[in-house]
């Protein structure tokens, strides 16, 4: 038996005591966005409200979905009175929709179906209350209303898988739209608060989109985007004078105002409020910006992502003819009425056979009308083969582009997102430090798992476990060449997802299939997020106060498919003493089931060791255990990687 043990952690930074706590992560995110879909309801175009709050609300799942309605609903009431009515109808049937579609993979794959059926609500309320409620709302409300539900939709789906900077100016103006329909105290209007940040952070255009949406707001004759498009002047101004770029929207709001006759000042001192809110918060001040060669880079690898998606979706949209069915029939018919001595003069020859004799299962001679019946059912048998290799090889090839229709829109995706992190904000500081152990068992000298762990991008941690087909050398290379694929996608940034998908359709293209299972573990050091992808691999185990919950994927061993839903994710939110327990299906049916609950105290490695002893004596096949302990943040230390 052997072992092997390492910890990772990263320098500690401060924070508040108890954030990192998954009931206040979760009850803060929650908050969140029922606070989203309050001041979505706010929301005015022409007079009326919009439906931004069920766009927002399709695009979440479970109890942010029931957040956000619950918090949408409790706006439309306070903000409309009597005609939130239909809105809140809109709302409960989007979370109806939501509960009920949101985890199925196909709800989330269809580009457009979310935000059609964010619309079709919209339009199926509106029909209602037009024919039984007597709604006199005019079909141009209608309209922005459809729209706004779509449109809201596809942002936010687009905001929630990639961030860009075209999504960041389309949801600060949507912001400054629904916060414009807010007024504290009655004098403090949000709407200028949130247009005087953007202008003193955001970039050109996200300032004019920002004047769009309090223009679009109507909360005031002036015009507004003259006005924040005046006002970033300032910030062309020296570095020396840099503190001046404060006051443009200030400054430029006087000035209008003074030209059009106004005497509407108080909104100048709103400006100014966001204006230093984005200019004096440490926080919210570093803004990344793109610039100089950072920039070019960033343009570069946009482009050559745009390039291999739209590569991939014409090698996608490329489909095997089918094979006809008519001509392998006259093929077999001419095999049979070569060399039959009643092929002269026979009726029955001209005439074509049937396509359903390639369709069933068995064909006797009385199903066919020929004078030398056996002779061309023998031919229609071989034509029913050659029928069944035929689609069975259109079969394979649509299984071949398929996997590599994948490849490029995962290196698209990679790109996308290398391009986006030069926009990232700086990381949070890490609060877990991982301890980890491995240890393996086998009757042989090589074992055929392979198990290694190790820091990926930002406060990523992967842990890796790959089980080879059969014992010995020839698995562990199996093994040890997935690990390492896996691994080097993954340190170079791969998101976690798109890696596993990768290696499965790999395997797929080398004819590889179901060779090797894998289990990955993505961790976050920073909030103890994790994620767990399973592929064919056996139950891995989540141990918490010295409980152990089975972790089970439905997902297939690696290359058998790339076509249908593929691949099983569970998603976890750890915290401080939880221990997470890979294993392979060498360790035993229920590994961690005799186990005494004392040892889930002792050190990971302790733990690993004995899982493994309790193994079944007569077991034929390699067991290995992967523990991860996870501590809170103790002193500093440098990460480290390790593997087996």
């Amino acid at each position: 038996m052997m072992a092997s043990t390492g910890t990772g952690t990263q320098r500690r930074k401060w924070h508040f005591p108890g954030a990192g706590h998954p009931r206040i992560l979760q009850a803060a995110r929650y908050a969140l966005c029922g606070l989203c879909g309050f001041s979505l309801s706010a929301a005015s175009l022409l007079g009326s409200w919009q439906s931004l709050s069920l766009g927002l609300l399709c695009v979440c799942r479970k109890g942010a979905a029931a957040a956000v309605a619950a918090g949408g609903a409790l706006g439309y009431l306070t903000f409309w009175g009597r005609g939130a009515l239909q809105p809140v109808c809109c709302l409960m049937l989007g979370l109806m929709v939501a509960l009920t579609l949101g985890s199925r993979p196909l709800y989330r794959q269809a580009m457009l179906l979310i935000p059609s059926l964010a619309a079709l609500i919209v339009s199926a309320c509106g029909v209602f209350f037009q024919l039984y409620q007597g709604d006199t709302t005019p079909v141009s409300v209608y309209f922005l209303r459809l729209l706004g539900a779509f449109g809201s939709a596809c942002l936010f789906l687009r905001a929630s898988e990639r961030r860009s900077p075209v999504t960041g100016w389309l949801v600060g103006f949507l912001a400054v739209l629904a916060l414009s329909g807010i007024r504290l105290f009655g004098v403090l209007e949000l709407g200028y608060v949130a247009a005087g940040y953007i202008a003193v952070t955001g970039e050109f255009p996200a300032v004019i989109l920002a004047g769009l949406g309090l223009d679009a707001a109507g909360i005031t004759a002036l015009p507004m985007t003259a006005v924040l498009c005046a006002g970033y002047v300032f910030r062309l101004f020296p570095r020396g004078a840099e503190r001046t770029r404060y006051f443009g929207g200030f400054c430029a709001f006087l000035l209008f105002s003074a030209l059009r006759g106004s005497r509407e000042y108080l909104p100048a001192f709103w400006l100014l409020l966001g204006s230093g809110i984005g200019g004096f918060s440490p926080v919210l001040q570093a803004v990344p910006r793109r610039s100089g060669r950072s920039g070019g880079l960033q343009v570069q690898l946009e482009t050559a992502a745009g390039v291999l998606e739209r590569s991939g979706a014409v090698l996608a949209r490329m489909k095997s003819p089918p094979p006809d069915e008519q001509a392998i029939l006259e093929d077999a018919a001419r095999m049979a009425c070569t060399g039959c001595p009643c092929r002269k003069g026979c009726a029955v020859r001209e005439q074509p056979l049937p396509v359903e004799l390639l369709h069933r299962e068995n064909v006797t001679s009385d199903a066919i009308n020929c004078r030398k019946p056996v002779r061309m059912a023998a031919e229609v048998h071989r034509a029913r083969q050659r029928y069944r290799q035929l689609l069975a090889q259109k079969q394979s090839q649509e299984g071949c582009r398929q996997a590599l229709y994948q490849q490029y829109h995962f290196l698209s995706e990679y790109l996308q997102r290398l391009s986006d992190s030069f926009l990232e904000m700086p990381g949070r500081p890490v609060r877990y430090q991982p301890e980890v152990a491995l240890c393996t068992a086998g009757k042989k000298e090589v074992s055929g798992d392979t198990g290694t762990w190790f820091g990926g991008s930002g406060n990523r941690y992967y842990l890796l476990l790959s089980d080879g087909m059969g014992t010995g050398l020839p698995a562990a290379a199996e093994s040890r060449k997935a690990v390492r694929y896996l691994k080097e996608l993954l340190q170079a940034g791969f998101p976690g997802e798109y890696a596993m998908k990768s290696l499965n359709s790999f395997c797929a293209l080398q004819g590889n299939a179901g060779i090797v299972t894998a289990d990955l573990l993505q961790l976050e050091l920073d909030t103890g997020r994790a994620v767990l992808y399973k592929w064919g691999a056996a139950p891995s185990y989540l141990v918490r106060s010295g409980e152990a919950r089975r972790l089970e994927g439905a997902a297939t061993p690696l290359g058998l498919s790339v076509l249908g839903p593929i691949g099983g994710e569970i998603s976890l939110q750890l915290r401080s003493g939880d221990c997470v327990v890979l294993v392979s299906d060498g360790a035993g049916a229920d590994p961690v089931k005799n186990l005494p609950s004392g040892i889930w105290k002792e050190p990971a490695g302790e733990i690993a060791a004995g899982i493994l002893s309790a193994r079944p004596e007569d077991a034929g096949d390699d067991a290995t255990a992967l523990v991860l302990r996870l501590r809170s943040f103790l002193r500093p230390a440098h990460r480290s990687a390790g593997s087996q």
